[in-house]
């Protein structure tokens, strides 16, 4: 669910902070991405790709540490409370916290963006799905109700979909957090080219598969990120990348491969990153019968497990990847993966 290398990075984008800023040339960093995202509207986030974006823009109530998944932190909720049921969460939000035209974060805005995503039934509506209700019981404060105990409730609450949105803002452009949201809401084009978040930066251009351009938020609640400007490039070819990181086109590669790694680190201007990650590489079985037809059949599906190559996603996922020869969920082959990432060094 939540990408761990991902949430690293978005923090090395978006919150590297200067213990003093000095008026100076703008401070600009490049990377090179393999573009997999297809929407900027956090609300219909699914993609690792887009992750980047969302966590730099946007904020959760909740999320993990900087380097693990080892626990749960206060994101825009500096507090939690939980029923001795496990179905009731009451959290108190952030009273410093605001958005990028600069309104304060409120309840409301919590209610809405929930909402909003289970209702646009995009791909991440499912993460919703033990949600009952949510309502704002004071100006701060919001009280989850689940329809069952779920444990994982909380981890869930970290991923993209979940971004806290600007209600009022999001409605004046199409936004819609009714039933039929569907159908009726219109506001993604707006957010392909425009930011209704808490993060320190703000979209300042997307040019699909071209780049994303990001600014400082001059708004953000929080202490002042280091760059002023962020582009991600798109290049979808990691041999692409690695040539241009070499040049010094860019300051961050982020889809490198195993093959690349020994000559990277023999150049001693690049450093390569890499990290445990809990992203999944993985192979959907489906079970309805109108649509999986042969691969219904648990014969079949045990004889795929037998011919999948394992090793071979392990040397593709890189160091440290694992490779449980199992089922996941009895529908999904996964391969855990320890993505690569190089800097250049300057």
């Amino acid at each position: 669910m939540r990408r761990t290398a991902i949430v690293l990075l978005a923090i090395v984008l978006g919150l590297v902070f200067a213990g003093s800023v000095i008026a100076q040339e703008e401070k600009v960093l490049i990377v090179g991405l393999s573009e997999d995202y297809h929407s900027l509207d956090p609300s219909r986030a699914y993609e690792p790709g887009g992750s980047l974006i969302h966590h730099s823009v946007y904020q959760t109530l909740v999320t993990f540490p900087p380097d693990s998944v080892s626990e749960i932190l206060p994101g825009l909720a500096e507090s939690w409370e939980i029923s001795g049921d496990g179905l009731v969460y009451t959290f108190a939000l952030r009273e410093e916290a605001a958005f990028s035209n600069g309104d304060p974060l409120t309840a409301e805005d919590v209610v809405f963006s929930f909402n909003r995503m289970e209702n646009l039934k995009d791909n991440p509506a499912f993460l919703a799905d033990t949600i009952k209700s949510v309502e704002a019981t004071g100006d701060l404060t919001v009280v989850m109700t689940l329809k069952q105990p779920d444990p994982a409730i909380l981890a869930k609450l970290v991923f993209d979909a979940f971004s806290i949105l600007n209600a009022s803002e999001v409605r004046a452009h199409g936004g819609t957090a009714a039933e039929d949201a569907a159908e009726t809401d219109t506001a993604e084009g707006w957010l392909m080219d425009n930011s209704a978040g808490t993060g320190p930066y703000t979209v300042e251009s997307y040019e699909p598969t071209v780049r994303t351009v990001l600014v400082r938020n001059p708004n953000y609640w929080g202490a002042t990120p280091y760059f002023d400007r962020i582009i991600i490039r798109n290049l979808p070819e990691s041999a692409t990348q690695k040539l241009a990181l070499e040049a010094g086109d860019l300051h961050i590669a982020m889809d490198v491969t195993p093959d690349q790694v020994s000559s990277l680190k023999a150049n001693p201007g690049i450093e390569v990153f890499s990290t445990q990650s809990d992203t999944l590489i993985f192979l959907l079985c489906n079970k309805d019968p109108e649509t999986g037809g042969p691969v219904t059949n648990p014969l079949v599906q045990l004889a795929i497990r037998y011919a999948i190559d394992y090793e071979g996603f392990r040397f593709l996922s890189g160091e440290g990847a694992n490779t449980p020869q199992r089922l996941w969920f009895l529908l999904a082959l996964p391969a855990f993966w320890s993505p690569l990432r190089a800097y250049h060094a300057t």
